[in-house]
């Protein structure tokens, strides 16, 4: 490259001229590209390396997470839901539905252990309403075995009373009849009864 130079008044005092052999440019040309493309092999690993480090870090809790919806959704909660439309059906026969959902172990800090953790609340919840369930049925089958014996008792006195008046000489058929039939009512309601709990 050339530049002029000029002195104080302005004038054309000389020209500087700047000249670099071809060979050397080309040169430092080659030594720079050869540098940028061993800098760039060294980091293309590097960054494969932390890319699939990093995905995994994120992916894998991620993954976990959606695994343990799945079976949520999958198992435990349609177990609980046949369990409970049974039982509105008054089939007390249920057994208690297992959970196949378990707990996340996180040790993480950051949103993906948030996440977990609302997690294991919400799996704590059903298993609390799972335990509600079976309180439930103990002491449904618990009333009907108390009604089952308050029914043996209703029948057993309307016999008595059946007896007693035909002893007495009352033989008013109405009163007899009347007495017969509620026996017999609170008998196939025992039948009912026993039914409902086999």
């Amino acid at each position: 490259g050339y530049a002029p130079i000029f002195n104080s008044k302005g004038e054309l005092t000389g020209v500087l001229a700047v000249d670099f052999p071809y060979e050397e440019i080309l040169t430092n040309q080659r030594n720079l590209a050869l540098v940028c493309l061993v800098i760039f092999l060294l980091v293309q690993p590097l960054s494969w390396v932390s890319g699939i480090l990093m995905s995994r870090y994120v992916a894998a809790p991620v993954q976990m997470l959606t695994r343990v919806a799945k079976k949520i959704s999958d198992n435990d909660l349609v177990m609980m839901s046949d369990a409970i439309r049974a039982i509105a059906d008054g089939d007390l026969s249920q057994r208690k539905p297992e959970f196949i959902a378990y707990e996340i172990e996180t040790f993480r800090v950051d949103e993906i252990g948030m996440l977990s953790e609302t997690f294991n609340r919400m799996i704590g919840h059903l298993k609390d309403v799972q335990r509600d369930i079976e309180i439930a049925v103990a002491n449904l089958r618990q009333l009907i075995g108390q009604v089952t014996v308050k029914v043996g008792e209703v029948k057993s006195a309307s016999r008595q009373l059946a007896d007693i008046s035909a002893e007495s000489g009352c033989t008013v058929t109405e009163i007899s009849d009347a007495i017969f039939s509620l026996s017999n009512g609170f008998g196939e309601q025992e039948k009912i009864t026993r039914q409902t709990l086999s």
